[in-house]
């Protein structure tokens, strides 16, 4: 009697680990039906592209999935929205959703006294809200700081320009004091007078630009902002606050 051949079965191994990925899956997607929201969708089916197979390391989720990293920071967002409309701060603070990534935008009256980068004593608790937005996947924060095209006339700065630098150096030096996140990940510029949101032939134009924005860009997806910032769907216009 002629010896019995035993076929490989390794196949076994990559159809299970497949069956249990769409398993789970499909899993996540019955918990989420009643009133699914299109942006935990993108997020669920966003960590299942681009592995090159289901048992390579690239398919293997660690321990805290980037589906609940990014889902954590949604809500720290959606939280953010709810203090700003709490407290009708909607004339004060806006978010947007910019290519490069996340940007809130501070007016001068919530962060600073005319002509002085010295913070305001109520600016620590919205700052404060928008620390929680750090996480260990921050790649990088810029502030950036813009003045309208008045003349500075306190002589502690020279131009516009260094009244926007020492104010985004302030927020900076708030925000690396008050979280755990590295130094280096922090960036302060300023543009001065030079990109206004509005026309500074008016008083209300002017007030618009006085402002500090805070760029936000985070390292797990270096795509378009709508993937940094689960908050909002691609194409969607973002939650204003302005």
């Amino acid at each position: 009697m002629g010896k019995r051949t035993v076929k490989p079965v390794n196949w076994l191994l990559t159809y299970s680990d497949f069956i249990t990925l769409l398993l789970i899956f499909f899993i996540v997607l019955y918990t989420l039906t009643p009133g699914i929201e299109m942006t935990k969708l993108n997020m669920i089916i966003s960590t299942f592209k681009g592995g090159e197979g289901v048992l390579t390391e690239s398919s293997v989720l660690p321990p805290e999935s980037l589906i609940a990293r990014r889902m954590r920071r949604a809500e720290h967002w959606e939280d953010l929205g709810r203090y700003i409309e709490d407290r009708q701060l909607a004339d004060q603070v806006q978010i947007d959703l910019l290519p490069e990534g996340s940007r809130i935008i501070l007016r001068e009256a919530l962060t600073f006294p005319s002509g002085s980068s010295q913070l305001l004593t109520e600016s620590a608790s919205v700052l404060n809200e928008i620390a929680y937005l750090f996480d260990a996947d921050v790649r990088e924060i810029e502030v950036q700081g813009h003045t309208d095209n008045i003349p500075i006339r306190s002589g502690a700065f020279r131009s516009n320009w260094e009244l926007g630098a020492e104010r985004a150096a302030s927020v900076v030096r708030y925000l690396i004091d008050n979280t755990d996140i590295p130094p280096d990940r922090f960036k302060a510029s300023s543009h001065g007078e030079h990109r206004p949101l509005a026309s500074n032939d008016t008083e209300e134009g002017r007030r618009a630009n006085r402002r500090v924005e805070i760029y936000i860009r985070y390292a797990d997806n270096n795509d378009a902002g709508s993937q940094n910032n689960p908050f909002f769907s691609p194409g969607q216009s973002p939650r204003m606050f302005n």
